[in-house]
């Protein structure tokens, strides 16, 4: 199985940490290893050594280089290329396209749900893993079956959200496992544009472009809890926490506060007497917001 892992992200979310000369592949922000060690890590006991691909600069062997910011249909497609024109892959092979900021709490779930997953794919189905939706997140998008296909609900309103896990919806993961020789078909038939020059490819997600328009989806749920790493409202519910509820990183001094993330990054941090904060510095700047508010930043942080 060959796997790609989608990295091309600009982490605007997690600003300041992030910035153009530090994307969030290489952030030690959970523990004491980076995203991307992290995610090979959960690839490891499946016996794959993913490739890369992004637009940004991240040190890593096994890179594929966008020529320009391509969407995740465009990654994807680009990711097949390399591996069929580099003879890295056949089209029987089987391929696994993955986000790279996931956190799965079981690995072990994760790891079956690949299994199952593969024996599906080699009878000819596009495989897509949903994850238990814990609670009704309009940050997450959500998928499941309806007359024998699947449908996709792009980051719904929570009641509609509630809805949704009423019916026995998953979050989606956004991993997607097929043979290639079925993706290039689904290509052909849905999304021949991809079959042009990339100056011609439009930038857009792989659920609109192809997926929501292909009739051989199969829907593996992972026995798991999920979370998309990509703010720091997830990386405080994924983090251990102390006796008042608060999240330190860095040289963290805290008294007398509850239910903060505090992450000090280039210099010590001293907080009193606050609650339900997030406060991250880091050399481009500082941010200072309620919990829940801080994926706003994204609007002020476009670099």
């Amino acid at each position: 199985m060959k796997v790609l892992i989608l990295a091309g992200g600009k982490g605007t979310r997690l600003w300041p940490l992030t910035a153009p000369h530090a994307p969030k592949a290489h952030l030690n922000i959970l523990g004491s290893k980076t995203l991307l060690e992290k995610t090979l890590d959960r690839f490891r006991p499946i016996g794959a050594t993913p490739y890369l691909i992004t637009d940004r600069p991240i040190d890593y062997p096994r890179l594929i280089r966008e020529p320009k910011k391509l969407g995740t249909m465009g990654a994807y497609v680009w990711g097949l290329r390399h591996l069929l024109d580099n003879q890295s892959a056949k089209k029987s092979d089987i391929v696994l396209i993955s986000p790279l900021d996931h956190h799965f709490e079981d690995e072990k779930a994760f790891k079956m749900a690949i299994i199952r997953g593969i024996k599906v794919a080699k009878e000819g189905k596009v495989v897509l893993f949903g994850a238990k939706a814990s609670r009704p997140s309009p940050s997450y998008g959500y998928i499941y079956p309806e007359r024998k296909n699947i449908k996709f609900t792009e980051k719904p309103h929570p009641s509609k959200a509630q809805e949704l896990i009423e019916r026995g919806a998953f979050w989606n993961t956004g991993m997607v496992l097929a043979r290639i020789d079925v993706i290039v078909n689904e290509i052909d038939h849905h999304a021949p544009l991809y079959n042009q020059s990339v100056d011609q490819w439009p930038v857009e997600p792989i659920d609109t472009a192809l997926l929501e328009k292909s009739h051989h989806l199969h829907l593996e749920p992972i026995a798991s809890s999920f979370t998309d790493l990509g703010t720091f409202e997830s990386l405080y519910k994924c983090s251990q926490k102390d006796t008042y509820g608060n999240v330190r990183v860095g040289d963290v001094t805290m008294k007398e506060c509850k239910k903060c993330y505090i992450h000090a990054a280039t210099r010590p941090i001293v907080a009193i007497g606050v609650e339900d904060l997030v406060i991250v510095e880091g050399e481009s700047g500082l941010l200072i917001a309620r919990q829940g508010a801080s994926c706003q930043i994204k609007q002020y942080s476009d670099f």
